[in-house]
């Protein structure tokens, strides 16, 4: 896997341009982290055609998010990593859903829960989806979010990293799930009321069968 990391001394868009396009007619698998604005639209302007996995764990402005989520590789990717790069402005991504079939069989994706996650997951945008994490400020008000997905090949959901409780699980599991017809396993750490506020039990996980 490259790995791109540049600091704070690399922030030049030319030079950048340059290291960049030098390298991107090969990349299949590509970690960019540590970026600066510059740095993240520079990246979201090439073409790379043989990319097929990106992780992103670096921060940006709205423009640059812009930029990032209108680069003209995403419909190649099969697996893409965002848990630690925060997806907002969401209008910018939900655009991104709306108006691309995409390719991804995998996706760790950092999300706030807000309308702009309801139409990406409602899409059919993403026909070939197996494997899904979310991550993020999300509680049991996304059961009823998930109840709706259309997400036809998704096996695999992780919530591991969301404050769901058990009970909210317990729910979801007896729901009908028409949208995710696919779905064998769903992994939680359920969490407990208790005076100090919600605890995470330890490691318990939740299964679909």
């Amino acid at each position: 896997m490259d790995k791109l990391c540049f600091d704070a001394r690399t922030n030049d868009a030319t030079s950048i341009r340059v290291i960049l396009e030098e390298r991107a007619a090969e990349w299949e698998s590509l970690t960019l982290s540590a970026a600066s604005a510059t740095q993240l639209e520079a990246f979201g302007r090439l073409s790379m055609p043989r990319l097929r996995r990106l992780t992103l764990s670096a921060q940006a402005t709205e423009p640059v998010l812009e930029t990032l989520a209108a680069a003209p590789w995403w419909p190649q990717l099969e697996h893409f990593d965002g848990m630690f790069f925060g997806l907002t402005p969401e209008a910018s991504w939900a655009a991104l859903w709306r108006q691309r079939r995409l390719s991804l069989r995998e996706a760790r994706l950092s999300f706030p829960y807000s309308k702009q996650m309801a139409e990406m997951l409602y899409s059919e945008q993403l026909p070939t989806l197996m494997t899904l994490a979310l991550c993020g400020e999300l509680r049991d008000d996304l059961f009823p979010l998930l109840d709706g997905a259309r997400l036809p090949a998704l096996r695999d959901l992780d919530l591991r990293r969301c404050a769901v409780t058990e009970a909210g699980f317990a729910k979801f599991a007896k729901s009908k799930r028409t949208g995710l017809p696919a779905l064998e396993r769903v992994g939680a750490v359920f969490l407990i009321k208790s005076t100090s506020g919600l605890l995470p039990l330890p490691g318990i996980p939740g299964w679909i069968a």
